[in-house]
This record gives C-alpha cells, structure tokens and sequence, in this order.
C-alpha cells in the first residue's frame, strides 16, 4: 500500500487529511484488520473524493476535542473525526472500538452497524 501525499503550499492541510487516511490504512493493515488489496482500493478511493479541510476544527482542538479525546479515551484526531462528523450530522466509519462506543454516546450514527 503506498500514498503519496502533496506538499502543503499555501497554507492547505488537504495534505494532512490524506496523510491521516493513509495512516489510519497502513495501521489497520499492519494490525491485520484489513486485506492489502482492500487497503489499496479504499487509498484510490479517497483520492478520488472531494475532500476539504473544515476550519472549525482547529478552533476547537484544545478544547471541546481534547475534552471528548479525554472523555472516551480517543485519539485527538479520532475525537476530531467525531465531532466533525457530529456537527455536519453524517454517519462516521469506524473500527476502532473506543471511538463506536464513544459516537452513538453523542448522537452520530455509526455505518455498517443495524
């Protein structure tokens, strides 16, 4: 599995999002969650997709996202995925167990589960 990331000019953080992707993808893969070739469809995938950075997500990173990260145990970046995900009303993917626990817990729908 192999992404490749663009350089941040300009003050863009696409860069970062895809950055955060891709690692998320690697990690899955090395703990064994994922198939190789599934790693490799979802990173074409997502670089297909129109992805943009939301600014409100800094604001709130030292506070109502480290105070969620504390809360359920998340990472900064999976609590910020969360409330994102929250704010927009948009169902969140998710295999990490703390963060499916922690998303119906503040009212954002989980995809794939009934």
């Amino acid at each position: 599995m192999r992404c490749s990331i663009g350089s941040r000019s300009g003050g863009n953080r696409s860069g970062d999002v895809a950055a955060r992707n891709c690692q998320r993808l690697r990690t899955a893969l090395r703990r064994k969650r994922i198939a190789k070739a599934f790693g490799d469809r979802a990173i074409a995938e997502l670089a297909g997709l129109p992805i943009t950075v939301d600014a409100e997500t800094d604001r709130y990173a030292w506070t109502t996202t480290l105070q969620l990260a504390d809360q359920f145990e998340l990472t900064p970046h999976d609590a910020a995925d969360r409330e994102l995900a929250r704010c927009r009303t948009l169902p969140i993917a998710a295999l990490d167990e703390p963060l499916r626990d922690a998303s119906p817990a503040r009212g954002v729908a989980l995809l794939g589960t009934s």
